[in-house]
Parts: C-alpha cells; sequence; structure tokens
C-alpha cells in the first residue's frame, strides 16, 4: 500500500476554499523589490490586502490592481461560468447624474462551452432603498478557460443622489453547478461638485494674469474637517473671433497661505468653445486638508494667458488671479464675478490616513487624465505614479501565462491548470511605495468547494529602486478571520528570488524554499522539506527562531486537538531539523506548528494513502 504525504495546498482547499495570497517583503530596504501594479481598478472590492510588519491585516485602498494571481488545479465542473473582473475602469467615486457604463468580463471555468447568450446578470442597490436590475448576454461561444467581455446597455444613468452604491454582476448559466463564488461586487461612491459661480449666469471671460484661483472654504458647504479632495474641473471660453495661441494649463492646489503647493496636474489640453466643456482631473491618491481653506488654480502655459477662464456676474469674493503668495481678488476695475472652476470635497472623519496632506510638499503628486472621458460630469479615472516625474513612471509590458505554461508536476497536477486573477493584463503602470517588512495580498474566491492551490504568480516591476534587493516572501491565509478577513496560516515561502519585469512562478512546495538559515528572520519559521513522494513514511521538518528562546513543535489534528508533541527545548538553539514518522498516522489533515512566547508558524500537512 502506497501513501502520498503532501502539503495541504499541494493538494486542495476543501471546506474553507476561498484564500489570500499575500506578497511579503523581507529585505531592510523600502520598495525593493517592488511588486507590480496595474492602472486600474478592475478588481472588485474587498479583494486587496495590506499586511504591516508585525502581521495585522487591512483592507487596501491603493489605485489599481495588485498584480497576484493563484495557480489552481482542480477538476473542472461540466457547467461553471464565472464573473471575473469589471471591463470598466472602475473609479474609487464619481460623480452624480451622469451615464455610467459597465462591463464585465465572464470566464469559463467548466469543461462545457458556454454557449452564446449566456445570461449575465447586473444589480445596483443605493441609498433610499434604490435598486437598478439589467441583463446582458455572451455574444460568441466561450470555451474552457477563455473569457468574454459583456457591456450592460443603456449604460447606467446614476440618480442625483449622492452615497455609496453597491455594484454586482453574476452569471446564470444553464446548468451552473457553483453560482454561488461567480458573483463581482463594487462599492462605488458617488459625490457632488461644490463651487460658488452660478452656470447659468455667464457673463465674461478672461485670459490675464500668471494664474487664476478659487479660494474654497470647506465651511461654506458645510464639511467638517478632515476634508478630502478628490476631482476638479474648469471650464474655458474661446471666440471665434479670438483664436487662442495656446489652449495648454495645469491644475495646481495651494494651502491655507496661498503659497505651499499641495498638488499639481500634469498638462492638460482647454476645449474649445462658447463655452467649451468642462474639463475634469481626478486626484486618485486623494488630498486632505485638515483645517483653513485651499486654492484651486488654473496655470495656463503660455505666457499669453490662454486659455480663458469664464466668470459670472456675482458679486465675487472667491476668485483671484496672481501667483502663489501674491493673489489679487477679483473683482478689478474691469471685471466682478466668480470663476468657474469647482471641485469635489467629503468632510468627516476618518480620512485622517491619506497619504497627501495639507503642507507636506514631499508628497507632492503628478497625475495623467483620461483624455477620452472629458466633459461635464465624467468619470475621469486617472493613472499616478508617486514620487514620480510628471506622468509617472514609463509603462512596461507584462507577460500573460497562458493556462498550462507553468512547471508543475505531472504527478500531483494531472489535470489542466489554471489561473484565478482580477487584474485585466494590461500593461504594468507603476510599482507601489513600500517599507521593509510590510505585505500586499489578493483574496481569492475559489471556483468550487475544493481546489488544489499549485502555486502564485506575481509580477515585480522592473525598475525598483536602489540598492535592488530581490528577496521577498510569500504566505497564503485562510479566510477564516474576522468577517472573512485573513485567519490561519496555510503555508509559507520564507525567501525566494524574484526577477524584475516578469512574472514570477512560485511553486507551494518546499523545492522553492531556501533550507539554510536565513539571515535577519524577524518571526518563527517552519518548514517541511522533503518533496512529496509516494511511499514516504517520514516528513523532515526545520524550524528556525530570530533569537534564543523556547519553542515547541507540536502537531494536531483537523479538530485542533494535540496529537502529538515532536519537539521542545529550552536550550539556546535559534535553529533545529526534526523528522516525523508518519507511519502510525490515520489518513487526514493535520497542522504542524512552531510555538514560541513571541509567536508561532503552521504548516498543513495532508496524508492520503
Amino acid at each position: 500500500m502506497r501513501k502520498l504525504v503532501v502539503l495541504c495546498l499541494a493538494v486542495g482547499l476543501a471546506g474553507a476554499s476561498n484564500f489570500y495570497i499575500f506578497y511579503k517583503q523581507v529585505g531592510a530596504s523600502p520598495n525593493c523589490p517592488g511588486l507590480s501594479i496595474d492602472a486600474y481598478n478592475n478588481a472588485p472590492s474587498h479583494r486587496k490586502w495590506a499586511m504591516d510588519s508585525v502581521g495585522n491585516f487591512c483592507e487596501d485602498n491603493t489605485i489599481g490592481d495588485w498584480l497576484i494571481r493563484a495557480v489552481l488545479d482542480w477538476a473542472p465542473q461540466d457547467t461553471n461560468a464565472a464573473a471575473a473582473f469589471f471591463g470598466t475602469n472602475m473609479p474609487t467615486d464619481t460623480v452624480l447624474d451622469i451615464n455610467f457604463s459597465i462591463r464585465a468580463w465572464i470566464k469559463n471555468m467548466g469543461n462545457a462551452p458556454l454557449p452564446r447568450g449566456t445570461p449575465v446578470r447586473l444589480s445596483i442597490s443605493g441609498p433610499s432603498s434604490y435598486t437598478y436590475d439589467d441583463t446582458a448576454a455572451t455574444a460568441a461561444v466561450v470555451n474552457h478557460g477563455a473569457t468574454s467581455m459583456v457591456s450592460f446597455t443603456p449604460a447606467w444613468h446614476i440618480p442625483d443622489v449622492p452615497g455609496e452604491y453597491n455594484i454586482k454582476v453574476w452569471t446564470e448559466a444553464a446548468g451552473e453547478m457553483w453560482p454561488a463564488d461567480d458573483t463581482i461586487t463594487y462599492d462605488l461612491k458617488c459625490v457632488k461638485w461644490i463651487q460658488y459661480h452660478t452656470e447659468a449666469d455667464l457673463h465674461w471671460l478672461t485670459w490675464a494674469s500668471p494664474e487664476r484661483a478659487v479660494r474654497f472654504d470647506p465651511a461654506d458647504f458645510s464639511l467638517n474637517y478632515p476634508v478630502k479632495v478628490l476631482r476638479m474641473r474648469a471650464e474655458f471660453y474661446q471666440q471665434d473671433t479670438l483664436p487662442w495661441p495656446d489652449s495648454s494649463f495645469t491644475f495646481k492646489i495651494y494651502g491655507d497661505d496661498g503659497d505651499t503647493l499641495l498638488y499639481e496636474s500634469e498638462t492638460l489640453e482647454a476645449i474649445p468653445g462658447t463655452p467649451g466643456p468642462y474639463v475634469a482631473a481626478d486626484i486618485p491618491m486623494a488630498l486632505t486638508i485638515d483645517s483653513g481653506s485651499f486654492y484651486v488654480a488654473v496655470r495656463p502655459v503660455s505666457s499669453t494667458g490662454y486659455p480663458a477662464s469664464c466668470g459670472d456676474s456675482s458679486a465675487g469674493g472667491h476668485s483671484f488671479y496672481g501667483l502663489p503668495g501674491y493673489w489679487y481678488p477679483w473683482p478689478d476695475t474691469l471685471h466682478q464675478g466668480e470663476l468657474f472652476i469647482s471641485v469635489v470635497a467629503e468632510g468627516g472623519a476618518g480620512l485622517a490616513g491619506s497619504p497627501l496632506r495639507n503642507g507636506r510638499i514631499e508628497n507632492l503628486c503628478y497625475v495623467t487624465p483620461d483624455r477620452t472621458a472629458v466633459g461635464p460630469g465624467s468619470p475621469n479615472l486617472a493613472r499616478i505614479g508617486r514620487g514620480a516625474e510628471p506622468g509617472g513612471q514609463p509603462p512596461c509590458t507584462a507577460f500573460d501565462p497562458s493556462p498550462g505554461a507553468f512547471p508543475l508536476s505531472a504527478m500531483l497536477f494531472p489535470n489542466v491548470a489554471d489561473t484565478l486573477r482580477y487584474d485585466n493584463g494590461l500593461p504594468v503602470r507603476v510599482w507601489y511605495e513600500d517599507v521593509a517588512g510590510n505585505g500586499r495580498g489578493v483574496k481569492f474566491i475559489s471556483p468550487a468547494d475544493s481546489v488544489a492551490l499549485a502555486g502564485a504568480l506575481v509580477h515585480i516591476y522592473s525598475d525598483s529602486p536602489d540598492p535592488g534587493d530581490t528577496w521577498v516572501a510569500l504566505r497564503v491565509y485562510a479566510d477564516d478571520g474576522i468577517d472573512g478577513a485573513p485567519g490561519t496560516e496555510l503555508y509559507a515561502v520564507d525567501s525566494f528570488a524574484v526577477t524584475r519585469g516578469a512574472w514570477n512562478f512560485i511553486p507551494l512546495e518546499p523545492v522553492g524554499v531556501q533550507e539554510e538559515s536565513e539571515p535577519g528572520l524577524n518571526n518563527p519559521s517552519l518548514r517541511i522539506t522533503n518533496y512529496p513522494n509516494p511511499g514516504a513514511d517520514q516528513v523532515m521538518l526545520k524550524w528556525q527562531v530570530p533569537s534564543s528562546m523556547p519553542v515547541s513543535v507540536n502537531l494536531y489534528d483537523a479538530t485542533g486537538r494535540l496529537s502529538r508533541n515532536l519537539h521542545t527545548a529550552d536550550d539556546r538553539a535559534t535553529a533545529g531539523t526534526l523528522t516525523m514518522d508518519t507511519r502510525s498516522l490515520a489518513a487526514g489533515i493535520y497542522l504542524v506548528r512552531l510555538e514560541t512566547a513571541e509567536g508561532s508558524a503552521t504548516r498543513k500537512l495532508v496524508i492520503d494513502r
């Protein structure tokens, strides 16, 4: 009789099959190596997570999708369709009373082809018991492993009611075998513009002065501090008889002193017209104002002062011209009124953690708008490169692996391998500024109740800063924490080298683990070092702790009951090797746990006869 001893993740994730994969930095150099993130928010809400250096978890609201993918091996059912990710670049928030296009990518996770016309449902709920439902359909046959994008037509028209709207998309294929895990959801916040000007009272235009600005006082709009500024826009005017020498300009935001630069957009282009449509730009990371007022300015690139700004005929008092620190109020001897400059801002608690804050010029951020979405109220999501020159980092192409292209063992993974991902596969745009020891993770929803997690794919940004560390760690957690947060650690690769500018495949097996002592270890480490081997009667364990301390290694059964103590030591050893005889163990799932006063490490073990 042969007996197979393997890591649980190489066999299956039965039961609680949703799981998290975390990329974790282990070196002393911040940002090295940088985990890639694309420029679009296509992943469903509540999929991106952050982990600090001591293992605390929280949801991550960074713009874009982390390029972490799960490599699965499983026996697909005949019919198993799933909504994978959104085809629309979803903004974190948008404005009211606009048409909002919604698209979704549908993936066939089953063996049988999905027929043309497979229903895809949309359901939106919002404030005041608002609901909206629609149905789309696949336009062609979708074979196993393939994806197809569906568009909901007509576009959803956002109501004129601020608040959070929850968008859900799912498939309803005939004979669907696992309908519970195919829903993607997105939380979209809808907000209002605030402004002093009256749009129906266009009265004058100006092209004078180096810059024109509106000073916003949050109290005028009943906004409580801290105030988060999300978006800005301006409207311009071009007379047919007086063409502009130049239509280029930038947005700038200054602090309460009118001098401290908090934010600057990249160069934008005003749209001709009498007047032309609004030109809007987002602030992807948001700008938090803790106190006082703030200035939103338009600075023409040309010394002529064009493009011309619009104004109304009100008494004014909030609009200015001049330069930072030297602002002169309208009206002057020729003009009066307010400039047509607006912002989207939110007030209230819960914003203190925003990375851009009033007066912190070192966090100056540049934004690249989506020029295909220009017009009043356009959901104009931007791309961002933190700490970069205007326009952010240059994009690099990410190789998109194909199913079956991974170096998997034919013995352990007899079926066709597949990937589970929530990024949209578009080119990499930026890396995330991190600190050593922190991690970023993705929550994956299993396509069935039992799958094998064969490995992970992570894409590493090609231009990570000096000194250029390449060692990182990988962690896998069950979703048995509070409200489905990361809970039990299922697997850990303590250190592995990565290649920049490429997808890195990390098999979840001991082959990819360094077996010598790890320099700079911060937490207890436990490894199962022998490769899964039919007929094996022993399992070799390696443990290591950061410093001398009492340790114990215990074996628990699937219910959490202590099965046996494998090792206890009170000496000064910081590392050791154990051999565990498995011949007397019944088939089933076990936990091997290294326990110390400073923390623990757990590995899951399956014995299959």
